[in-house]
């Protein structure tokens, strides 16, 4: 989006007073793909109120879908929740509602740390989490602006989400999917992403606590598959996962198993396999660990070697050979792949070229090539640097907590030793 120049700002409260809804409407969506500091010259607090007088739908619309004041937001939302007065008035009201509840603009321009919750208040979080239709959830639960503590309770199965039911769970987590904030990684100059972080350890324990039959291998299945395989959570162990799964019956009643969707090994097996090759590197004690090997017996647990081992040519062929499709899912989720170009020839030449998961593969490949948080390989895996970086962080804000605290306690033996001298001198003045 080009700059603005001052003229433009300085006349925009006019501009937008004078323009017609679908003019306002375009503003509104355009500017919304402003950086947080570029809202920093956008004064909400004068031009959205000035746009809400003037009462026109589309314009509302607008607001809600891309508008930056929290009164605002507030007010268009609970009028979206009154009696509409006809069937017309009703798909309005609808549209502002999922309007606001997939804005990402409030949350970013004002740090709404619980958004929507913070704006609509618990009662209403519960009934779109309960009871809200199919557009009301899709808008809330794939909002990348929606709060971290949200997708992790989901996750969780905790807070607003541990009394619904299970199927409805169940699709909100099929759902979430989606959510472009799960390959979102914030971590910077100033620490780790903390929010990320436990999102994707409720993920990984979502793997322990989901229920164990095929829908769920599907929903499961699926959500996996949209990670950024490089932004996942390193468990210290996975065999407790892997070993729940093995037990699910996954054959039709008196027939053939279920067929995996990429390999021969059956759908609960592939399902095993896709779960080791992105978790298969943990970190524990302070130090990166592999969970598997490449001559283990259970097939996902080689699965874990090729999708985060330290591939050779050798080992890939060999792979190739033993384990065909349940080795190129693994192994497309090796990061040595992407950034060692004679190990990525042999993988697209000889391996996964023209098979089923090679749109899959290109996906991935996309993404490393976009170069958000890559990490290239150059050199046998050191320990993961940024869950180090978390774990020191949380023990360093551990540690001042307790300075805190001790800091308070001195403060009111302080307070307590001053209020005493106060008395003394009190006393002293008035004899």
């Amino acid at each position: 989006m080009a700059p603005e120049t001052e003229q433009d700002q300085l006349i925009k409260q006019a501009r937008l007073h004078l323009s017609p809804p679908e003019v306002v409407f375009e503003e509104l969506k355009k500017q919304a793909q402003r950086s947080r500091r570029e809202w920093f010259s956008y004064d909400d607090a004068k031009i959205e109120p000035m746009l809400l007088e003037r009462n026109e739908p589309l314009i509302n619309l607008g607001l809600a879908c891309f508008g930056a004041n929290r009164e605002v937001f507030q007010a268009l939302y609970k009028h979206s929740l009154t009696q509409p007065e006809n069937g017309m008035d009703a798909i309005y009201k609808g549209g502002l509602r999922i309007g606001c509840l997939s804005n990402q603009i409030v949350a970013k321009v004002h740090f709404v740390m619980n958004f929507p919750a913070e704006l609509i208040g618990a009662e209403e979080m519960h009934r779109l989490i309960a009871r809200g239709d199919n557009y009301e959830a899709t808008a809330l639960v794939r909002n990348p602006s929606v709060s971290d503590r949200f997708l992790e309770a989901l996750y969780l199965r905790s807070g607003p989400f541990a009394a619904i039911e299970e199927e409805r769970w169940c699709s909100l987590v099929a759902t979430s999917a989606k959510n472009e904030r799960l390959n979102t990684n914030e971590d910077d100059e100033h620490g780790p992403d903390m929010g990320h972080y436990s999102i994707h350890k409720a993920i990984f324990r979502l793997l322990e606590t989901a229920p164990v039959d095929v829908h769920w291998l599907r929903v499961l299945y699926e959500l996996l598959m949209n990670l950024d395989f490089r932004q996942v959570a390193h468990p210290e162990k996975i065999d407790r996962v892997l070993s729940r799964w093995a037990t699910l019956v996954d054959r039709v009643e008196g027939g053939e198993p279920f067929e995996g969707y990429y390999t021969n090994v059956g759908l609960k097996d592939e399902f095993r396999c896709l779960i080791a090759a992105l978790y298969g590197r943990g970190f524990s004690e302070k130090r990166t660990i592999l969970h598997g090997s490449a001559n283990a017996s259970d097939i996902a647990m080689r699965c874990a070697f090729y999708g985060k081992g330290e591939l050779t040519k050798k080992n890939m062929e060999a792979g190739y050979e033993r384990d065909s499709g349940a080795y190129l899912l693994a192994a497309m989720f090796n990061e040595r792949i992407y950034s060692r170009s004679e190990l990525q020839k042999v993988f697209e030449e000889d391996q996964i070229a023209f098979s089923d998961l090679e749109p899959r593969y290109r996906n991935n490949l996309k993404l490393v090539k976009q170069g958000r948080h890559i990490d290239k390989v150059t050199k046998p895996a050191e320990p993961d640097t940024r869950l180090q970086t978390i774990e020191t962080a949380t023990e360093t804000l551990r540690l001042r907590l307790v300075e805190l605290a001790a800091e308070l306690k001195d403060t009111k033996r302080l307070v307590l030793i001053a209020a005493i001298a106060l008395a003394i001198i009190t006393i002293y003045f008035k004899h």
